[in-house]
């Protein structure tokens, strides 16, 4: 429940802080970071990038 009511507080901070085509949601264990991005067309999307795995990105992830 607290985890679920920060990431909607960080979430809402950051959108209303800056205007940017990305924002960073934090690094996971394998140390990869987390990341919303806004594509061409304003819809956002997310990315996973880093560590030893492959980069993984999702434009439309509904």
């Amino acid at each position: 429940m607290f985890k679920s009511i920060f990431f909607g507080l960080l979430l809402s901070a950051s959108m209303l802080s800056a205007q940017t085509e990305s924002i960073k949601l934090g690094v996971l264990d394998s140390g990869a970071s987390v990341s919303f991005v806004q594509g061409d067309n304003g819809e956002w999307g997310i990315d996973i990038a880093g560590g030893p795995a492959p980069r993984i990105a999702q434009s439309q992830p509904v």
